[in-house]
């Protein structure tokens, strides 16, 4: 013996081979060897056999020069570390009749192809220790891992929309916290989704729209992206189990189809509060329910659609119009089921409609000067501003499209052209749709515009407001085009209407007031804050056994009934005046 193969392996790129070489030709001389053949490889001792580089190089040059007889390696785990792949050079070595000498436990397993037991079994303890050594490895570096992402260290996978991934000098380690402006954003489209745009509900496709008009991140851009952000949990803070699937190297290297294509790793990563938990249960609840936010009547026309807010649970209130009761009416749409809300009252859609009909009727002028003076020039200049965002957005698509002509010239080559145009075919599909809702929700826009000019400019005379008065749709339209939210508190002689129109700061206040006592002579009055209100109305109101308020907070409702029946005004702090109450008369069809 005096010729041998000197198998060098590591196991990535990164790491070099040269130490391996030079220890290995410094045992070989030692043991006689005077000519050396070197075999070096970079790949994983995981590796099958069949698909060991450097082991196929090994077997095909013993095969092909018969005068080497010897195979030296600086230890047993470079033939590997799987059992399998380690017991099959054995096999191999042993049947051919060459030797192996494993250099640092200084062990000559086979001369000649002849075993020696007491080196077959030292061999067959450190072969065991080999293939272990890697799972116990992987086993600590996998709870280490655990126990860094549960600190919030080491974080691994794609970075959740409204975090950054940044690095802790101090540990050497990557860990998550909150990117302010997503973070910002995130809150905007969860009280979007849930209050709406501009009073009127949305859903996810118009909150895309509004993210692209608004500039904001990309990522908003997409209705998967936004359906998936209302629904994260990790915004509420705490921590959240994520699972990351990546592909099996056996599977997908080494052609090894008895293994699971991915292999899935679960991980417990913390993450800080972007939102409220109340703000997250309340999208949540809405998702869920949300024919609450939905006018489903094709029949009726409901004037108070989707602006009355319930003073309990704080969804809206909806039109009854069954056939069993004399007249339509509103009540909550949460009074029965699941999450049955406590208000069960029902209000007289007449009443209601015909109250919040004639306050506007008798402040209309007031109402569109204060819109035109705080809202008209800062709303357009916004509005104008979504159009060119949207107009940008249009642009890029319409240049993706022109982009398409170059891929599929490409893709006929690599694809075939049957391939390559159904690709080409679903893409300019996905292209023409995008353009059109753009070009909706600029079209949107520009007649919103045209609604803030008008209501600006226009001037009602009594006749238009008699033929107003004839058409439930357009009482509904001007009402829906003033009014962003409603919220109504009734009892058996009493009814407050708050009414908050579009433009209205958070200073502004303004009211109805009604005395129910004498039906046929219903008695109005309209209430504005000139100064801050001597009451404040809050969502727990005492009641009494029946379940009718009875009092507000610092005696509110005392002082409304005292000002109601005297008709006296306290002072500059409240401006309270008499409505004409005339009840609408367009529900004649909706009983039938």
């Amino acid at each position: 013996m005096n010729k041998a193969i000197l198998l060098c392996r590591v196991s990535t790129e990164a790491q070099d081979y040269e130490a391996q070489i030079t220890d290995l030709k410094k045992y070989a001389e030692s043991k006689g060897i005077t000519e050396c053949k070197i075999i070096s490889t970079k790949e994983s001792g995981f590796k099958r056999i069949q698909a060991r580089e450097g082991w196929l190089k090994t077997k095909e040059f013993f095969e092909n020069n018969r005068d080497y007889d010897t195979l030296i390696v600086t230890e047993i785990s470079r033939l590997g570390r799987r059992e399998t792949a380690i017991a099959e050079i054995k096999e191999y070595l042993e049947t051919t009749g060459k030797s192996l000498y494993i250099k640092d436990l200084d062990l000559h397993l086979y001369d000649k192809g002849k075993k020696r037991a007491e080196s077959d079994i030292v061999f067959n303890v450190f072969a065991s220790f080999a293939t272990n050594e890697m799972s116990q490895k992987k086993d600590r570096f996998l709870r280490s891992r655990r126990e860094l992402n549960e600190k919030g260290y080491s974080i691994v996978g794609k970075v959740l929309f409204g975090y950054k991934r940044v690095r802790d000098e101090a540990r050497g380690k990557n860990k998550f916290i909150v990117n302010e402006k997503e973070a910002k954003e995130i809150n905007e489209i969860y009280n979007l989704y849930l209050y709406g745009i501009d009073g009127k509900d949305t859903g996810i496709k118009g909150l895309v729209y509004h993210a692209i008009s608004k500039g904001m991140s990309t990522y908003l851009h997409s209705k998967r992206n936004m359906t998936k952000l209302l629904s994260e949990s990790a915004y509420v803070g705490g921590v959240k189990e994520v699972r990351i699937k990546r592909k099996n190297p056996l599977y997908w290297n080494e052609n090894d189809h008895t293994k699971s294509p991915y292999i899935e790793t679960v991980s417990h990563i913390p993450y800080a509060q972007i939102v409220t938990k109340d703000l997250f249960d309340a999208v949540q609840k809405k998702k869920l329910d949300n024919r609450i936010l939905v006018d489903k009547s094709k029949k009726h026309n409901t004037i108070l659609s989707k602006l009355i807010e319930c003073p309990e649970c704080h969804t809206y209130l909806l039109g009854d119009y069954r056939r069993n009761r004399k007249t339509a009416s509103y009540r909550c749409a949460k009074h029965k089921g699941a999450g049955k809300c406590a208000n069960s009252s029902i209000i007289s859609m007449q009443y209601i409609d015909s109250l919040v009909w004639c306050y506007l009727k008798y402040n209309v002028k007031q109402i569109i000067e204060e819109i035109h003076k705080k809202n008209c020039a800062g709303d357009i200049s916004s509005i104008e501003d979504e159009i060119l965002n949207l107009q940008s957005k249009k642009e890029s698509v319409q240049n993706e499209a022109k982009s398409l002509a170059l891929i599929f010239k490409s893709e006929v080559r690599i694809f075939g052209i049957e391939e390559a145009r159904r690709k080409y075919d679903e893409g300019t599909e996905r292209i023409v749709k995008e353009i059109e809702g753009i070009d909706s929700a600029i079209a949107l826009r520009r007649r919103r515009i045209e609604e803030i000019r008008s209501a600006a400019s226009t001037e009602l005379t009594e006749e238009d407001m008699q033929r107003v008065e004839q058409d439930k749709g357009r009482i509904s339209e001007y009402i829906h085009l003033l009014v962003k939210r409603i919220v109504c508190h009734n009892t058996k002689t009493m009814t407050f209407i708050r009414i908050i129109l579009n433009g209205d700061d958070e200073y502004t206040f303004r009211g109805i007031l009604s005395n129910k006592v004498d039906t046929n002579r219903i008695k109005a009055f309209g209430i504005k804050r000139v100064k801050d209100m001597p009451f404040q109305v809050k969502n727990s109101d005492v009641k009494n056994e029946d379940g009718v308020i009875v009092e507000w907070v610092e005696g509110g409702m005392e002082i409304l009934e005292k000002l109601l029946f005297t008709e006296r005004l306290l002072g500059d702090e409240i401006e309270l005046y008499p409505i004409e109450y005339k009840r609408l008369n367009v529900y004649e069809s909706d009983m039938v």
